[in-house]
């Protein structure tokens, strides 16, 4: 979903004449996904994204056309509230009006690898809360940037450079929740540079509670990181694999994990891996977490690991090649009769889903929670908020409210099969040019894992970057 270029308008006197509101959009098959939306006043131009952590409120518009399903707008209702506590704002700090700061790049040195770049900060009626510089997309200061005070600021920023082309960017936003247009620029550097492969892998298939235990899912991180280290010499200088298998995959590793990363550059690439079961809370927000080894599944707050925290492993690090593997899935979510259907066929095929069913304890509302379909639409653009992540490719096994593989046939989950397969032949080379890029990674690792298992798991990239293109050496 959204593989457009962001919208990227000039912080100028000549703002380029758009409709009052504009809309991109696809259509197929009753499903219309939205490309891009911008809108203009009488002096000036926007992309939405720079309102959207107040405008972005599908909660309002289900309730003005009158809209019965209280249980969506409630949810969509907590995913507003959660982007202004992850933007560090309150209701009563949110403006009214059309206003945003101002982002000038006023001077840019480039010396060799290295570029300085100079600008101003402002804004004439609200104080600044946070700045970030983007090289690629890829916020350079994590997610949420630096703070920054005050109504003005001169600032300056020495920034590494990949090789190739660099798009660098410079945006700020005010204490009302409105962002700067992105003040731009660019710069070049030849050289080439092949850089060090860090793989940081997570599998469980023996859990606390052995209800939940799996086949294949600590295998697939032995597997995989395997995959990858034969790559040292042939596409790295040097490839840093650590695994956590088991009883060694905590909430708390997690958070310690990121000291693996901590010395990588800029030219490097990053492989994040993650391999079990995963499934949305019961709360109101729907919280995605995955089920470590130690998670109680009625818990799952205080005990498995927030989808959150383990993407604050891709925030501020060095590399800007950033890759997110994820071969788990979104149990109990599937309506009976889908389920036992899609387990049917699976069984039939001699493959077993890695998915689990929460225990009932008390009430018959808890032994048959209400099934929220709205799960299953990632690609909305209430999910796409202000925040713009960590600049990473995050790639997934299976979509929203599919069940994610395994099998003894293959002994390992289908999706990592064949992300190992496309790995260690040339099979996925569409352009023979020696690398597998990651939509040659993507493309036939999707295709691949439909026809083996019948149609009933589709691999889906939950989140791209456009403008970092990679790949791995081709074996």
């Amino acid at each position: 979903p959204h593989r457009h270029p962001p919208g990227i308008l000039p912080s100028c006197a000549h703002v380029p004449r758009l409709p009052r509101l504009t809309i991109e959009a696809t259509s197929q098959a009753g499903k219309v996904e939205l490309r891009r939306l911008a809108g203009r006043t009488r002096t000036s131009a926007w992309n939405v994204d720079q309102f959207a952590v107040r405008n972005n409120r599908p909660d309002i518009v289900l309730q003005r056309i009158g809209s019965t399903d209280t249980d969506l707008i409630d949810h969509y209702h907590q995913q507003y509230q959660k982007r202004l506590r992850k933007s560090g704002l309150t209701e009563a700090r949110l403006s009214a009006d059309l206003h945003v700061p101002t982002a000038v790049i006023t001077d840019v040195r480039q010396d060799g690898k290295l570029v300085t770049v100079s600008f101003d900060l402002s804004d004439d009626k609200y104080d600044l809360r946070r700045y970030n510089v983007f090289v690629n997309d890829v916020p350079i200061f994590g997610a949420y940037g630096k703070k920054v005070s005050g109504r003005s600021q001169h600032l300056t920023e020495k920034i590494e450079l990949t090789s190739g082309a660099n798009k660098i960017e410079v945006s700020c936003l005010n204490e009302d929740g409105a962002e700067s247009y992105r003040a731009l620029t660019s710069a070049a550097y030849e050289q080439p540079a092949r850089g060090d492969l860090y793989v940081l892998a997570f599998g469980v298939s023996k859990y606390k509670d052995a209800s939940l235990d799996l086949q294949y899912a600590d295998k697939d991180a032995k597997d995989l990181a395997n995959a990858f280290s034969a790559m040292k010499g042939r596409g790295y200088d040097e490839v840093f694999v650590k695994t956590y298998l088991n009883e060694q995959v905590t909430a708390k590793s997690f958070k310690a994990a990121k000291a693996f990363v901590a010395k990588a550059k800029v030219d490097d690439t990053f492989v994040l891996f993650i391999a079990g079961h995963g499934t949305h809370d019961r709360d109101k927000e729907a919280t995605y977490y995955y089920v470590t080894h130690d998670a109680k599944v009625s818990n799952l707050k205080s005990t498995a690991a927030n989808f959150e925290d383990i993407e604050d492993l891709l925030q501020g690090i060095g590399p800007r090649r950033k890759l997110f593997l994820m071969d788990t899935c979104e149990s109990g979510e599937q309506d009976e009769a889908t389920e036992t259907q899609s387990l049917a066929m699976a069984n039939s095929r001699g493959i077993k889903a890695r998915g689990f069913k929460v225990k009932a304890t008390a009430t018959t509302a808890e032994q048959k929670p209400a099934r929220r379909a709205y799960l299953f639409q990632k690609d909305r653009f209430i999910y796409n908020d202000l925040v713009r992540r960590s600049g990473a490719v995050v790639f997934s096994s299976s979509r929203g409210g599919e069940y994610s593989y395994e099998s003894d046939a293959v002994q390992n989950g289908y999706f990592t099969k064949e992300i190992i397969g496309a790995l260690t032949s040339t099979a996925a080379d569409r352009d023979h040019d020696g690398v597998i890029s990651t939509d040659e990674l993507r493309d036939h690792v999707s295709k691949s894992v439909s026809e083996k298992t019948g149609g009933l798991q589709n691999p889906t990239v939950d989140r791209d970057n456009i403008y970092l293109r990679f790949g791995f050496p081709a074996k």
